[in-house]
């Protein structure tokens, strides 16, 4: 037992019961000798304060005639302590003490016997019952659970006292300072939650019993990793060989490793890196031969991961068989492409043209006539088909300027210049240069090679032709159409596309914004770039992977994410998620109503006259005014704060000049008490200038909506009016958003409910009047008029109630903006307001889409 004797002030204190007990003769006589009482006995007054995290137990004697007091503490098993005896005959002295031994989340009572001074004892002349406060829980441990790594975190917390009737409340949230969300109740101090890999997420917890809560556990942080998942491998026959696909199941992953197996042996085909999860490789294995069975094998690199060490290699982690089969068929064989360009001087190469040719033709031989024309210019393109597999050898022979091209496989940009003319020969004629033959080439029977031949024809003589020989010796000059295949552009195929984060359907409360993660590949190209599209807006692009995208809030509600991915080619592929957004049950909030009134000089609160009707009502999106709005002006800020949680919150208000804020203890004015004021100028938002900013601790229960009130008096100068608030998570909001807010909406004589919105410049010379209609709107275009004939750049923003900016666009009035017209896309129905801007001024409407 702590025990002072002291005159105290307590300031900040939440009184939270008292019980105070006078003497009767006949309960003394019931627990005394008869006669042995004292008739001038006045029992003392018992009571108790909370002063978290424990009571602070006020005893004040009120008699002459006692000796002492003995003070007892009976739990709620009945179990009576004795823990101190306290001096009396001591009238008026008020005795403060704690309880020590007083175990947090039980409910006590208190009381005291009197020892007279006649010696005879008075039991229970005063007590006090209440529930000791419970401190706050500790968390121990927070880490992912290891047997499922990327999808639970375990927590393991203990409470201060072992009570079987005391609850633990478990909070969960993406930051570490701000949006905590109760997602479990629980009697075990060991705690399973069900989470998203590749994630950091921030916990608190805190006790409670019977609706009476401790304050919060420290933040423990865990970030989430993701378990390893073996690649998915997939062959086929294509052809040009075998083609291998490679899909990446696993962020931990840092590199793969393909290896071919056949009887010749084991090769390693390519090092692979992959982005991310969800990503695919594709690449062509020319070097196998028809009728062999080859094995794909893949090999992974991976990182340490979920606490687990990775060795250097897992193998073997994938692998697909297959035969090449007997080669494939010359499908389509028997010419080749020719395209000409007439009426073109020179006899270089450098000298064909780059646009379109005249005419395009088919060729059953890789060879033109001689004495064809004059001045012109001609490319032969498209497949060679190869009949054997082993070296082949290549030459041409032109009039006048040529060369030879050919693929590593059916890809033209991956072709090469094997032979050439510089100068003329004659007609079939091959080996008059070293130039005119390649060097041997390996190529692999039923694969088709992309081949092109360049021509340029001055005057006189003309021609080209193109001859192999094969392995087995054969000479083929020219080559002849059999193996020959015209030239077809392959059609684009699509790039894919695939939203990792967020999930489809995925619900989050309160969100502060969201990190939209895309995976795109393209099989026959590259990505250009990937949008990212919200509701039907183009918010950003990204031109590289990791495609990724952070929206830093979004209303609530339900929305459309889209992301667009475009190949090299221009094709797009887009997938699709819905992200849900709840927030706290406020129906109706978003704005306050700042009502002003003009022309009263002073500083003191005292002259603003409430009872009349305003000047004029401006709206604001925050409990919050701008500065340098006026002079010599009074004005009220009212509204019903609906509170996200219950428990203890803390208000601030900064101002210039003068300020009170009121808050009600419900919804009724007329319950309202004064919580903090300003009673000489601040800066703006400064709101730890003097103490009487700073309202005590005031206990606020969710789903009870209070009245609020701010005062606010302006002589000259700067002026502004700011209110914050402390959220019991510790949340600091300040000014307090709009979100939090209900109109509280009087009827005035100067404006019908069925007018446009209207907003008044309080500092101009000449009162200025904008509208927004229609409003309500039953679609999504509305037109703003009344911005007046000021020159330069207006600023206009929509902007919904819970603060996300639909439209911000900036535009120029040379002269007059008598309309301007909004398009607000696919906004959902709901309470938005309209700020426009110029300059120092600023107005705002209220706008309705129904």
């Amino acid at each position: 037992m702590k025990k002072t004797l002291r005159t105290v002030v307590l300031i900040g204190l939440t009184l939270a019961a008292s019980a105070s007990v006078c003497f009767s003769e006949d309960r003394a006589q019931g627990s005394t000798p008869a006669g042995s009482g004292s008739p001038d006995f006045t029992a003392p007054t018992f009571t108790y304060e909370v002063q978290e995290p424990s009571v602070l137990l006020k005893f004040t004697d009120n008699s002459n005639e006692d000796d002492y007091y003995r003070i007892y503490r009976v739990d709620e098993n009945g179990a009576t302590t004795l823990i101190d005896n306290i001096p009396g005959n001591q009238p008026g002295v008020e005795q403060l003490f704690d309880d020590s031994g007083a175990q947090g989340g039980t409910y006590y009572t208190y009381y005291a016997d009197a020892v007279l001074q006649n010696g005879n004892t008075l039991s229970r002349v005063a007590e006090v019952y209440f529930l000791q406060p419970l401190e706050a829980p500790i968390i121990h441990m927070g880490y992912p659970n290891l047997e499922t790594c990327g999808s639970e975190v375990l927590l393991e917390y203990e409470h201060i006292y072992d009570s079987p009737h005391i609850y633990t409340e478990i909070f969960r949230s993406s930051s570490p300072t701000s949006g905590f969300v109760k997602v479990a109740t629980t009697t075990s101090t060991l705690y399973l939650d069900d989470v998203a890999p590749r994630k950091t997420y921030y916990y608190k917890v805190r006790d409670g019993r019977d609706g009476h809560v401790s304050g919060f556990s420290e933040v423990k942080t865990v970030t989430v990793e993701s378990d390893y998942y073996d690649p998915e491998l997939s062959v086929r026959i294509v052809d040009s060989g075998i083609e291998i696909t490679l899909r990446d199941r696993s962020y931990v992953d840092e590199h793969y490793s393909l290896y071919q197996e056949s009887t010749d042996g084991i090769i390693v085909l390519k090092e692979i890196v992959l982005a991310d999860s969800g990503s695919t490789y594709t690449m062509v294995d020319t070097t196998v031969q028809p009728n062999t069975d080859y094995t794909y094998v893949i090999n992974a690199k991976v990182k340490t991961y979920c606490g687990k060490y990775s060795w250097p290699w897992y193998e073997d982690v994938a692998s697909a068989t297959i035969n090449a089969g007997p080669g494939r068929s010359c499908a389509g064989a028997g010419s080749i492409t020719r395209d000409l360009w007439t009426n073109v001087p020179g006899l270089n190469l450098t000298d064909i043209p780059s646009g379109p040719p005249t005419s395009t033709a088919e060729i059953t031989t890789f060879e033109t006539p001689n004495y064809a024309g004059n001045n012109y210019a001609a490319r032969i393109y498209g497949y060679v088909c190869v009949p054997q597999t082993g070296y082949y050898t290549f030459w041409i022979a032109s009039d006048d300027q040529s060369a030879l091209y050919l693929s590593t496989d059916e890809q033209p940009e991956n072709k090469y210049k094997i032979a050439y003319v510089n100068k003329a020969v004659k007609f079939r004629e091959y080996t008059k240069y070293a130039y005119q033959q390649s060097a041997p080439t390996h190529l692999i029977q039923g694969r088709k090679y992309y081949i092109e031949a360049l021509h340029k024809e001055g005057n006189g003589a003309d021609h080209i032709s193109v001859g192999w020989q094969m392995p087995d010796g054969t000479l083929q000059r020219p080559i002849q159409g059999q193996h020959l295949i015209p030239y077809e552009y392959e059609p684009n195929i699509p790039p894919t596309v695939t939203i990792i984060d967020p999930p489809d359907n995925f619900e989050e409360n309160f969100a502060n914004g969201v990190y939209i993660h895309a995976t795109a590949s393209d099989a026959d190209g590259t990505i250009a770039k990937v949008e990212f599209i919200i509701n039907g807006a183009k918010m950003a692009e990204d031109m590289s992977a990791p495609y990724e995208y952070h929206w830093t809030y979004f209303p609530e509600g339900t929305h459309e994410i889209i992301v667009k991915a475009y190949d090299n080619g221009n094709a797009v592929a887009s997938d699709t998620v819905t992200y849900i957004v709840n927030y706290p049950d406020c129906p109706n909030a978003g704005l306050v109503n700042w009502e002003i009134w003009d022309n009263i000089g002073g500083t003191d609160i005292s002259s603003i006259p409430v009872n009349t009707e305003p000047s004029l009502v401006n709206t604001q999106l925050d409990f919050e005014t701008d500065q340098y709005q006026g002079n010599n002006y009074g004005s009220r800020i009212r509204a019903y704060l609906c509170v996200p949680s219950t428990g203890y919150y803390t208000f601030w208000v900064a101002a210039d000049d003068k300020a009170q804020l009121w808050l009600s203890t419900d919804d009724d004015p007329a319950n309202k008490r004064l919580i903090a004021s300003v009673n000489s100028a601040t800066r703006y938002r400064q709101y730890d200038r003097y103490a009487s900013q700073k309202s005590s601790s005031i206990y606020l229960e969710k789903g009870i909506n209070y009245y609020i009130e701010a005062l606010h008096k302006e002589a000259n100068g700067n002026d502004h009016l700011s209110v914050g608030w402390q959220l019991p998570d510790g949340t600091l909001e300040r000014p307090i958003r709009g979100i939090r807010m209900i109109e509280f909406a009087p009827q005035y004589t100067f404006a019908a409910a069925s007018t446009p919105a209207e907003r008044v410049q309080i500092d101009d010379a000449e009162v200025e009047r904008i509208s927004v209609y229609p409003n309500p709107a039953p679609g999504r275009r509305v037109s703003l008029t009344g911005l007046g004939a000021d020159e330069g750049p207006v600023r206009i923003q929509v902007i919904s109630a819970a603060g996300a900016v639909i439209v911000d666009q900036i535009f120029t009035c040379s002269g007059d903006c008598a309309q301007i017209d909004l398009d607000l896309g696919k906004s959902p129905s709901g309470l938005y307001a309209v700020q426009i801007m110029r300059g120092r001024k600023r107005n705002v409407l209220k706008l309705v889409l129904e």
